[in-house]
């Protein structure tokens, strides 16, 4: 029972953490002057309308039965109109590092509560709610770090990328299948064939367990 509820409280602060990373972005759109996201419902704190099939629940589920060392998914992305906007180089960057603001923002309150909550006894809701907030700060600070890689589709890839007018890095940051492929082969398909060497090379989660580690240094210093 214990695991199962464990299980029931990590995915609840997973899915939250991709629900209010979406919203952001569909919210700073909104302030921005693009109401697409709101005239197609999808400024809602409802799971329903955020899930992608393939990418929340086949394709993780995929690569955690199959023993991975690498495990990501996505959500169905806010619809943005970026022609709507006045400016639209500051507003693209505003709307796309939306998203990871919010992930950090979430971090730091959640993670402080946590923090704040250990000096003090604990009963079986505030144990369950500490719980919450030890993998809500978790998945909130893993999906920012992520989501800074500038990897079509990844806010990172419209971030740091999209004010440059080359045509290929046009090109590039329309590919969003190409780089799905490229988050696939450096997170898990050369990791693989690497480990079948004895080699350890595994580029995105050796960032992120970097990222993992200045978080927690943060963290105790507070």
């Amino acid at each position: 029972m214990i695991e199962t509820l464990n299980i029931i409280i990590e995915l609840s602060a997973l899915f939250l953490a991709i629900i209010l990373h979406e919203l952001a972005h569909g919210y700073v759109a909104l302030l921005l002057d693009d109401k697409t996201a709101h005239m197609m419902g999808r400024l809602s704190l409802n799971p329903a309308r955020h899930v992608d099939p393939i990418g929340t629940i086949i394709f993780p589920a995929i690569l955690h039965l199959s023993g991975a060392n690498f495990i990501f998914g996505w959500a169905k992305p806010v619809p943005v109109n970026y022609s709507n906007f006045k400016n639209p180089k500051r507003d693209v960057f505003l709307v796309a590092s939306a998203g990871i603001a919010a992930n950090i923002l979430l971090f730091i309150t959640f993670g402080g509560i946590a923090l704040m909550m250990t000096e003090h006894g604990t009963n079986f809701i505030s144990a369950i709610f500490f719980k919450f907030c030890i993998a809500f700060s978790f998945f909130n600070i893993m999906l920012a770090a992520f989501n800074l890689l500038p990897i079509p589709p990844l806010d990172g890839s419209k971030m740091f990328l999209s004010w440059i007018k080359k045509p290929w890095i046009q090109n590039y940051l329309n590919s969003q299948t190409y780089g799905l492929l490229t988050i696939i082969l450096l997170g898990i398909i050369i990791p693989e064939v690497a480990q079948k060497f004895n080699i350890s090379f595994n580029p995105i989660k050796t960032y992120l367990s970097f990222v993992l580690k200045l978080t927690n240094d943060f963290l105790l210093w507070l």
